[in-house]
This record gives C-alpha cells, sequence and structure tokens, in this order.
C-alpha cells in the first residue's frame, strides 16, 4: 500500500505539468471541430440529435408510455456519451501521441488525462441543453441538484481510470482499440 506521502508527490508531480495539460486540451479543442462547418456546435446538436431519434423510435413505433421520455433519455445519454467518447478517445491517446512522448520527458497519465478533461468540459456544455430541456418541461429543483458535481466528479474518476488503464494496454495490444469500441 503507498504511503500518502507518495499519493501527495504522485499529484504535485501530475500538477507541475498542469501547463501541458492546458495545451494539449486547448489541442483537442482546436483540433475537434477544425474541419466542420457548425464546429462547436456539434457538442450541442449530437446529443440534442441522438434524442430526437432515440425519442421518435421509442415514442412513436415501440410506444413506450414513459412522461417526459426525451428529458428520461437526455439525462441518460450525456453522461453514457460523455464516457464512451472520453474512452475511446483516451485508449487511442499514447499510441496517437507517440512522437511527443519520445520528444519531452513527462508523466504519460497526462495524455489521457488531458483528453478525458477535454471530453469533460464538452460534458459540461452539453449540459445546457438538459438544463434548457429541465425549464422546458417545467421541472422543479430539489435539494438532491446539490449531488450533481460530486456525480460528475464520481464520474470523471471512474472513466480516467478505466481510461488509463485500457490505454495502457493499447501500448501493447493494439486490439484492445476494437474490443472498446465493440464493448
Amino acid at each position: 500500500m503507498p504511503k500518502p506521502s507518495m499519493i501527495k508527490g504522485y499529484f504535485a508531480d501530475i500538477f507541475s505539468y498542469r501547463e501541458l495539460i492546458f495545451n494539449l486540451v486547448a489541442k483537442d479543442f482546436k483540433v475537434r471541430y477544425k474541419t466542420a462547418t457548425l464546429g462547436f456546435l456539434w457538442t450541442l446538436l449530437n446529443p440534442l440529435l441522438m434524442m430526437v431519434i432515440l425519442s421518435i423510435v421509442f415514442s412513436v413505433f415501440l410506444k413506450l408510455q414513459i412522461a417526459k421520455y426525451p428529458l428520461f433519455l437526455l439525462t441518460a445519454l450525456l453522461p453514457w456519451h460523455f464516457f464512451s467518447q472520453s474512452l475511446s478517445i483516451a485508449t487511442t491517446s499514447i499510441v496517437d501521441n507517440a512522437d511527443l512522448i519520445r520528444k519531452v520527458p513527462f508523466p504519460r497519465e497526462i495524455i489521457p488525462l488531458s483528453a478525458i478533461i477535454a471530453q469533460f468540459i464538452f460534458f459540461l456544455l452539453s449540459l445546457t441543453i438538459l438544463f434548457i430541456f429541465l425549464a422546458i418541461f417545467k421541472v422543479r429543483f430539489t435539494l438532491l441538484i446539490l449531488y450533481l458535481p460530486l456525480l460528475l466528479l464520481i464520474e470523471f474518476i471512474f472513466t480516467l481510470g478505466i481510461s488509463l488503464a485500457t490505454s495502457a494496454l493499447h501500448t501493447q495490444y493494439r486490439d484492445v482499440k476494437y474490443v472498446i469500441e465493440a464493448l
């Protein structure tokens, strides 16, 4: 079992590379929608379009009778989209940035971490759609909303943990990428 001072030193080491993390996150922002006409709007449109399509399929064709179904669906789609996108991108991130790793010495965990931070920022921005829909459907907030930051932190840490494992495995076994896509 590592000593608390070792863990504290590890996080301090990662924190000392915050400028590199910031630059990698900024690069992800610039590269992600560089060639798309709508650019950043795809961050908002993608979950919205998925919600519309799934709402039509399940409400119209399968005739599910769930009250406020689009809101119910969006509440599940946003965290899942964050998790699946983060895992997919972070799994290949170390191999994709091999040139950077060869040139500069730094903790390798920073690369998947920066990919997940970028996806998390996109996720937080797409939460605005959820809050707009909450207002449209006139959903009243309760004190349970105070748990939202804790839930977001738990999902971030969970995603980071799995992504660190899959990115490490992907450096040795390139099939991991395809397994993650299938799962």
